[in-house]
């Protein structure tokens, strides 16, 4: 990119990354009701449900709560994933009754989703289904290209991207359309006096693997230019010998597993990156762990309920000897009240 910038997908796109506190998400929700109003309405399953697009809104009204108590509210994902969306402000009014309206970020699957609220004081509760439909972009305009460097990498490689057709000096915006029609965007970059754009980008583990598509826009022409991109499944792992080094067997969300890995080669208390790779092929960032003075290391790894369900992998590889494998879990459903793990 002119100018010496560079760009990252950010990592907002794994949702399943952020945890909601124990005791939500999965509980029968009684007692309330709840409306959601969206630009528009579609049929699932044979039921009408309020609908939107990426970066539209959603307007959820609900009833049947204590006069002024505070409000808990989370989305249930399509995969069954949940994100908290409490924030410590909305009550209910006089009447036992709230309203406030969400935007609908561009990371946010495409699929039906399910709005939760619950009264933090009176325990009533309520869901109501809601389908979000994948954000319209503009048409490719004639002249106008992007080029991919190479047009097929994997997850934690980088890319060369290069724009042509652009006006001379103008601002040009960058997105990331995914495999199920969710939208990430990459900011700008300034085309030079020839309206040309170059950079490169940064591909992490929380893209999914599969077809995507780069889109760049001319902030002042309009002038737009779409390619399709695929992105294989990537580890992370360039070492020789990485293997599957066991098999943990079958799991259900809420719990925790403990690994002992023996360190033959490790060095004496070097640190050990985790990360976990997700059905859908995403990478979540599982932070460092320090081995003992023998090379040694134990984890611990707790899965919540906002890990989808499917096969897992967890890689681990040491910082300076380079050493690394894997490890293979089945995440199974948790149970559905918390407590009853």
């Amino acid at each position: 990119m002119k100018g010496g910038s560079f760009w990252r997908v950010v990592t907002l796109l794994m949702l399943a990354a952020v945890a909601l506190p124990a005791g939500k998400g999965l509980a029968q929700e009684r007692g309330a009701t709840l409306i959601a109003e969206g630009t528009t309405t579609t049929t699932v399953g044979g039921q009408r449900v309020a609908s939107s697009r990426q970066l539209e809104n959603v307007v959820l009204a609900g009833t049947g709560f204590t006069a002024g108590e505070l409000i808990g509210l989370w989305l249930t994902l399509p995969d069954g994933s949940v994100i908290g969306l409490d924030d410590d402000e909305l009550r209910a009014d006089a009447k036992g009754a709230f309203s406030t309206e969400l935007g609908l970020g561009s990371a946010l699957p495409v699929g039906l989703h399910r709005f939760s609220a619950r009264g933090q004081r009176s325990g009533s509760g309520a869901i109501v289904p809601f389908s979000l439909m994948a954000g319209q972009g503009p048409n490719a305009t004639e002249g106008t290209r992007i080029s991919l460097s190479p047009a097929t990498a994997r997850q934690l490689d980088t890319i060369e991207l290069v724009g042509t057709g652009f006006q001379p000096n103008e601002m040009v915006a960058l997105w990331l359309t995914l495999p199920d029609g969710s939208v990430v965007g990459l900011g700008e970059s300034n085309a030079d006096k020839s309206g040309m754009i170059d950079g490169s980008l940064f591909l992490p583990g929380a893209l999914p693997v599969g077809r995507h598509y780069f889109t760049a826009r001319g902030q002042k022409s309009g002038n737009t230019a779409i390619t399709p991109f695929v992105l294989q499944y990537g580890n992370g792992l360039n070492v020789p010998g990485a293997r599957m080094a066991a098999d943990i067997g079958r799991v259900p969300q809420r719990s925790v597993v403990e690994l002992s890995i023996s360190g033959e080669d490790f060095m004496p208390n070097e640190s050990v990156s985790f990360w976990l790779t997700l059905p859908n092929g995403s990478v979540l960032d599982l932070g460092e762990a320090n081995a003992d003075a023998t090379g040694n290391l134990d984890f611990e790894l707790y899965l919540d309920e906002a890990l989808p369900t499917g096969t897992h992998y967890l890689s681990f590889r040491s910082n300076r000897s380079e050493q690394g494998g894997f490890a293979k879990l089945v995440l199974e459903p948790g149970p559905q009240e918390p407590g009853q793990e």
